[in-house]
Formats: C-alpha cells, sequence, structure tokens
C-alpha cells in the first residue's frame, strides 16, 4: 500500500499511506501528552480502569458492546467507557481521569462510527468547586462545562503547536482554529436546539427526539449565525463548538442527574464541533442511590438488558457499594473522544482517517468480511447454555447439569426445564418460547443477539411429527451460528468436561 485518498474540506487528497500514518501518530501522541500534562494541574489523578468488564462497561447502547470469550465462562465484554470504574476510584480521591480504548461493536465502521477509538474521561468531586456549603448541582453543572471547554481548547492548543505545518499540508487554515479557540464556545439548550432546528429544515422534529448528526451540524451552523447577528456578537473566522445542555431523561444515561425544577431533563451536556459532531458526552452524576436505582429500572438500557437475560444484580457494585457507600462526594465527568477532536482540527469529514485502528486495518485486512469464516485457534468453552430438555431427560441429564451448576455458566432453561430444575436446585434464566414473542426476555431474541453460545436441546419423542418448539429452536440456533447438542449423551460429555474444568 503506497497511496491513500483523503477527504479534506477541499477535496480529495492523495497522499502517501505511510507518511498519513506517522502524522496521526503525531496527532494522538501530542494529545495524549498534553492530557497526561494538564489534568493533574486541574486537581486530578490518573488512575488505569479495567478493560475487560460486566454490562457496566457500557454506554448507554449495551447492544454494541464486543463480547470477550474465556476460560472462566463468564460474561465478559471489552469496555465501551471506564466511567463507572472512575466513578468507583473517584471514591478515594477529589477527582480522577484515565484514557482508554473504547469498542464499539458497531457491525460497520463509517464516516462517524468506529470499532475502536480513543477516550479521555474525568470524574471530578464538589471539593474542587466549594469546599464548603451544600451541593448546588447548578453550580456543579457550570464547573464541569468550564472544564470541559478549558480542557478542550488545551488539548486542540497543544495539537495545533506541534503538528502546525502538517495540518497546513492538509490544507487546514490553522490561524482560524488558533482564533476560535480564543473565543467561549456557544451554549444552548436542548429545547432551544430543537426550536432552532425546527424553524431550520427539520419542522417534523419533536420534543424528546434524540440529535443525528445531521441535526448536530445543522444546529452549529444557525448557533453561530445567530452569534453574528447578536448586537454584541463575537466574530470569528470560523463556526465555534456548541455546547447543547440538559438533554431529556429518556434519551440519555441513567446515572444522570435530573434537574428538579424540571424532571423531565438532566444536568448534561454534549460538545458538538463542527465536522465531527458530538465529541464530548458529560452531566451532573445523580448522588441518590435511590434515585438512581429507580431511575436504572425505568431505562430503555436496562429494558434491554432484562430482554437479554440480565438482572438488577449486575448493577449493585455500582447503585449500593459505590454510590450508596456514603463514601463517595457528589461528582461529574465527562467523556471527550480524541478522534472526534482530531478530526475537527484536521478537517477530515471521514473519522477514519483519523483513527489509527481504521488505519491499521486499512492496511492488515483484519476486519474484512472475506475473513469472517477465519476458525479461532481453539473454540471457547460456554459462558452461556440454553437448556431445552424433553420430560423423558430431564432425570437423567439432572446430576450432570447439577455438577455445572455452580461453575462460572449462566444457564438459561425454557419454562419446564427452567421450573424442573429450579425444584432441584439448580439456578436457571427463565427464557420464553420462541412462539411466544411478546414475552421477554425471549429465545429468540437470546440467539439473534449471540447472547447464547450453546444450545442443548434433547426432542421429545413427538418431536419431528408436528412443527414443534423444539424444531424452531434448532433453526434458529443453526442459523445463527450457535453450538446445538441434541444428543443426551454428547450432552452429558459436554457437562462433564465443563464440570472437569472447575
Amino acid at each position: 500500500m503506497q497511496n491513500i485518498t483523503i477527504n479534506t474540506l477541499n477535496g480529495k487528497k492523495v497522499v502517501d499511506y505511510f507518511q498519513h500514518v506517522q502524522f496521526i501518530m503525531n496527532m494522538h501522541g501530542t494529545m495524549q501528552q498534553a492530557a497526561m500534562n494538564y489534568y493533574p494541574t486541574t486537581g486530578l489523578k490518573y488512575v488505569v480502569v479495567p478493560y475487560i468488564v460486566g454490562i457496566t462497561g457500557a454506554c448507554e447502547n449495551v447492544s454494541t458492546l464486543f463480547t470477550i470469550g474465556n476460560k472462566k465462562s463468564v460474561p465478559a465484554f471489552f469496555n465501551q467507557t471506564g466511567q463507572l470504574g472512575l466513578e468507583c476510584f473517584q471514591m478515594f480521591s477529589d477527582g480522577v481521569f484515565t484514557i482508554i480504548h473504547s469498542g464499539r461493536d458497531e457491525g460497520e465502521e463509517d464516516i462517524r462510527h468506529l470499532f475502536e477509538f480513543n477516550l479521555t474521561e474525568e470524574e471530578f468531586g464538589y471539593s474542587l468547586v466549594e469546599n464548603n456549603g451544600t451541593f448546588n448541582p447548578s453550580l456543579m453543572f457550570e464547573h464541569l462545562l468550564q472544564r470541559i471547554e478549558s480542557a478542550v481548547k488545551h488539548l486542540a492548543n497543544a495539537v495545533i503547536k506541534n503538528n502546525l505545518q502538517d495540518l497546513e499540508n492538509y490544507g487546514q487554515n490553522t490561524a482560524a482554529l488558533e482564533e476560535i479557540l480564543r473565543f467561549p464556545f456557544l451554549r444552548i439548550s436542548y429545547d432551544e436546539a430543537i426550536t432552532l432546528l425546527q424553524r431550520n429544515g427539520y419542522p417534523n422534529l419533536q420534543w424528546g427526539d434524540d440529535l443525528k448528526a445531521e441535526h448536530e451540524q445543522s444546529v452549529i451552523v444557525a448557533a453561530n449565525e445567530l452569534e453574528r447577528h447578536r448586537p454584541h456578537g463575537l466574530i470569528t473566522l470560523g463556526d465555534r463548538p456548541v455546547f447543547i445542555t440538559r438533554y431529556p431523561k429518556d434519551i440519555k444515561f441513567f446515572n444522570m442527574m435530573l434537574d428538579d425544577n424540571d424532571p423531565r431533563v438532566v444536568w448534561s451536556a454534549d460538545l458538538i464541533l463542527p465536522i465531527a459532531g458530538e465529541s464530548v458526552g458529560s452531566a451532573v452524576r445523580e448522588p441518590n442511590a435511590k434515585r438512581l436505582e429507580k431511575r436504572l429500572l425505568e431505562s430503555n438500557m436496562f429494558r434491554i438488558h432484562q430482554e437479554n437475560g440480565g438482572t438488577f444484580d449486575d448493577f449493585t457494585w455500582y447503585i449500593k457499594d459505590v454510590v450508596g457507600s456514603g463514601k463517595i462526594q457528589p461528582h461529574a465527568g465527562y467523556g471527550l473522544g480524541n478522534e472526534r477532536l482530531i478530526q475537527w482540527l484536521c478537517g477530515f469529514p471521514d473519522i477514519r482517517d483519523c483513527a489509527p485502528f481504521s488505519l491499521h486495518a486499512r492496511l492488515t485486512h483484519d476486519f474484512d468480511a472475506s475473513r469472517s469464516g477465519t476458525q479461532p485457534i481453539s473454540s471457547p468453552a460456554p459462558r452461556t447454555v440454553l437448556l431445552s430438555i424433553a420430560y423423558n431427560a430431564k432425570e437423567e441429564l439432572l446430576p450432570s447439569i447439577q455438577a455445572i451448576a455452580n461453575n462460572g455458566i449462566v444457564l438459561y432453561a425454557t419454562s419446564g426445564t427452567h421450573k424442573f430444575l429450579n425444584e432441584h436446585g439448580v439456578k436457571t434464566v427463565l427464557v420464553h418460547k420462541i412462539s411466544e414473542p411478546e414475552e421477554k426476555p425471549n429465545l429468540a431474541d437470546l440467539l439473534q443477539k449471540k447472547v447464547l453460545t450453546t444450545v442443548v436441546n434433547i426432542p421429545s419423542p413427538k418431536d419431528g411429527q408436528t412443527e414443534t418448539d423444539g424444531e424452531a429452536i434448532r433453526q434458529l440456533a443453526i442459523n445463527t451460528g450457535t453450538y446445538l447438542l441434541t444428543d443426551i449423551s454428547t450432552a452429558k460429555h459436554l457437562f462433564q468436561k465443563l464440570a472437569e474444568k472447575k
């Protein structure tokens, strides 16, 4: 690979692949070094958060977590955000920060979405705002916005200073960027953004709708245009970034604190950058464990988690042992997508041109569809097993199932098997049949979403005479590429091997 075509604001540019990768490496290196130098000056300590996590590593959308197979056969995922981990460590400090690799299983990368990117995250306590007095969410929120703006400007200026010539070689107007960074970022509430969008090409947009990329860029243009027409508006050579604040609670993460004066919204803000879009998500965190639990149970995120067989217990450590511990002060935080900031500074419409992961994959073809048939070196042990066993086989398989019941494997079961096993002391997660699509969690959803790694379906002697649930289970398992066992002796052999690995 000798050359690579890069889309810039001034058109396509053909550049040497290796020189481009070196440029992007320099940009990221400068930003990370600047972060490591800057954040400690603001009262924060650097901490390392885990990358292999449970479901609490999700950033709103649990469906885009990368699943990690493991010999312990426990549900494990590649971190999307270090936020809840940071909050845990924030119990021991006034404020903490970290820089992680965030993984998103988007199915395909495109000009806005990446499989992997760098995320700079901060959580700070109220002690860095005021040392005395009652916690004031409004004051905390103002301090949050100031900290975000200060950090973004510091990192951006460092990148421009250390990569000035390269940026100009790609056609960027660095003087305009430097000027923009000398001015305050604009602010607009979600309410104002909806009104502005309705007047500027989106009449059908309703309050409560999530804002898409095209909406964000329209807000950038419209908000900057309003600023230019104000009597004392500050005019810059280009569009300034815009904070959109106070989003509806139903479209945001469950731990964002409600505004008691308007319980429809949370103390949240997204920083929208020209070209790149949302680069920072932030909020004041809910400090009350009971309110936090209620918000989680009412959230769309938890509904999806339940449909996948998850339970409230997966969040207990965070809600009860961290927030409910009494050891953590009221706090706020944010996550900054490094690639999004670099994308704005470079003026690249396609974020993949700013991402080391994507540039590396372009060379190696590791994520090409043509490699989807490549088999792993060794098949991972089952971590989630569905048991749907005919009445005549339940007693025979019971001892084998009991042997693996506490072996780190999550056992799911259809109604008859679930009832039988629970009566014999084996805990399973009840799943509803494919023929009952309205009941959740439903077996069809779990198979299609790859929640189940193995299906043990021992058919009844009557199966095959008519269309049955068992037949539907077996067919869907085959269609989704899920390991399927239908023979008693084979199932016994599998359970024996799993028990030996205890």
